[in-house]
C-alpha cells in the first residue's frame, strides 16, 4: 500500500514538472519571437537558405507532371489577391488574369480605371457588375485589382470557399521602391543629391500637418499595412500591431514573400491545386537599374524604425512561409528550380533579348515621371502566341480586355 502511494506521488510530481517545463517553453518561445521582431528585420535570406537558383542540382523535366498527378486535392477557382504596392504582386495578378481569362471565370472588375475604390476601403459600388440596382446577384471567381483590403465588404461578394492571398516584401527594399516610384521627393518638395536619405533623417518633419503635401501620402508610412486596411495611427504600439497581425493571420490562407517568390509560387500552386504552368510568370513592373537608389547601411535602421509595423508584419509572415517550406511534402528546391526553368523557357520562346525595340501599343507599360520601368517586346514568331501575349499584357490593358469581355457576355 505504501509503495503504491509513493509511485502515485512520483507520477504526479513528474506531470507537474512536465507541465511546468512546457509552460516555461511557451513563455520562452514567445519572448524569443518578440525579441526577433524587435530586430525588425529577418536575417538576409542568402544566409538562411541555399536557394535553388544558385544550386547545380539536376532538374527533372517531368517533375511538374508527376507532382500534379500524385496530388489529391480540390481544384480552387475562387481567389482574392489583396494587392500590395511595390511587392511584386503585379506578377501574381498576371497569373490570375491569364488563368481566369483562359477558363472564362468571372472577375470583380473596376467600373473604370484599374483600381477598386482605392485609396478608400473596398466598396462594391466601384465594381462594374454592381452598377445596376436591378442586376441579378453575381457569382464572382477572382478579385485581384488594387483595392484597400476590407474583408467584411469583400466577403459579401465572394463565395465562402474563396482562398485569400497577399504579398509582402522586405520593408527596406520595398520602401525604397515606394519612395522612388511614387516620387515622394516631389510630394514633400525635397531637393538635393539624395532626397530619400534627406527624408529619412527626419520623416516626421516632412509628414507633419504644417507641411503642404503635394500628392497622395498613403504610401508614406507602413504602406503594406495601409493596403491591408490599417492606418499608421492605428498601429502606435506593438500590441496594436500584434492585434492587426493576428487578425490578418485568421483571414489569409497564404502570404507570398517576394524574396522567395518561386518557392511561394510552388506552395500557392499546391494550395490551389493548379499545374506548374499555371503559375509561370515574367517579372512585371520591374524598374531599370538606373531607377533604383542604393540603400546604405546607415539608412536601413531608419527605414525599419519609420516602418516598424510593416517590419513586424513581414517578419511574422516570413516565419509562417518558412514553416510551410519545411512542412512541404517533396523537394521544394527542385520544384522551384523547375518553375524557374519553365519561366526561362517561356522567356526564350516569347521575348526579344533587346527590349529597347519599339513596343506595340497594347504592351506598353505606364512609367511615372523620372522612373524607368522595364517593358517587354515579343519575338516576331511569338506575336500571335496567346500565352506570350497574356504574359506581357500590362495591367491596364488586361483590365480593359476583361472589362470588354464581361460587357459582351450574352
Amino acid at each position: 500500500m505504501q509503495r503504491r502511494v509513493v509511485v502515485r506521488f512520483a507520477l504526479a510530481l513528474a506531470v507537474v514538472l512536465t507541465v511546468g517545463l512546457f509552460e516555461v517553453s511557451i513563455v520562452q518561445d514567445t519572448e524569443d519571437e518578440k525579441a526577433s521582431l524587435d530586430m525588425a528585420r529577418s536575417v538576409p535570406h542568402e544566409e538562411r537558405y541555399n536557394k535553388a537558383s544558385s544550386s547545380r542540382q539536376p532538374v527533372n523535366p517531368d517533375l511538374h507532371r508527376t507532382r500534379r498527378a500524385a496530388r489529391k486535392c480540390r481544384h480552387q477557382k475562387h481567389v482574392v489577391l489583396a494587392k500590395t504596392h511595390k511587392t511584386g504582386s503585379s506578377s501574381i495578378q498576371n497569373i490570375l488574369f491569364r488563368y481566369g481569362d483562359k477558363n472564362n471565370l468571372t472577375f470583380v472588375l473596376p467600373k473604370s480605371g484599374h483600381y477598386l475604390s482605392y485609396p478608400s476601403p473596398f466598396n462594391r459600388k466601384s465594381v462594374l457588375q454592381e452598377q445596376s440596382s436591378s442586376a441579378k446577384p453575381m457569382e464572382y471567381d477572382i478579385l485581384c485589382h488594387h483595392t484597400r483590403f476590407d474583408h467584411t465588404n469583400i466577403r459579401e461578394l465572394m463565395p465562402n470557399d474563396t482562398v485569400y492571398v497577399t504579398v509582402l516584401r522586405d520593408p527596406v527594399t520595398m520602401y525604397e521602391s515606394t519612395f522612388t516610384y511614387f516620387r515622394l521627393d516631389r510630394t514633400y518638395n525635397i531637393t538635393g543629391p539624395n532626397p530619400f536619405k534627406t527624408f529619412l533623417e527626419s520623416p516626421e518633419k516632412f509628414t507633419s500637418k504644417n507641411i503642404k503635401k503635394r500628392g497622395a501620402t498613403h504610401h508614406v508610412r507602413n504602406p503594406m499595412f495601409f493596403d491591408l486596411g490599417w492606418n499608421s495611427d492605428d498601429l502606435e504600439t506593438d500590441d496594436d500591431v500584434w492585434r492587426a497581425i493576428r487578425h490578418l493571420d485568421k483571414i489569409f490562407h497564404f502570404v507570398v514573400i517576394a524574396e522567395y517568390f518561386h518557392e511561394s509560387m510552388v506552395l500557392l500552386r499546391d494550395l490551389l491545386c493548379w499545374d506548374t504552368d499555371d503559375v509561370t510568370t515574367f517579372k512585371v513592373n520591374a524598374r531599370s537599374e538606373w531607377s533604383v537608389h542604393h540603400v546604405t547601411g546607415d539608412m536601413v535602421p531608419k527605414i525599419l524604425a519609420w516602418n516598424r509595423a510593416d517590419a513586424m508584419l513581414y517578419n511574422y509572415f516570413n516565419k509562417t512561409l518558412w514553416k510551410k517550406i519545411h512542412d512541404f511534402r517533396g523537394d521544394i528546391k527542385e520544384e522551384a528550380a523547375f518553375l524557374r526553368l519553365r519561366n526561362k523557357e517561356l522567356e526564350d520562346t516569347c521575348l526579344e533579348e533587346d527590349a529597347k525595340n519599339e513596343q506595340r501599343k497594347e504592351y506598353k507599360v505606364w512609367k511615372p515621371p523620372g522612373v524607368d520601368i522595364k517593358g517587354f517586346v515579343l519575338k516576331k514568331e511569338a506575336s500571335n502566341n496567346r500565352v506570350c501575349q497574356g504574359m506581357i499584357r500590362p495591367e491596364i490593358r488586361y483590365t480593359y480586355h476583361l472589362r470588354k469581355k464581361e460587357i459582351n457576355k450574352p
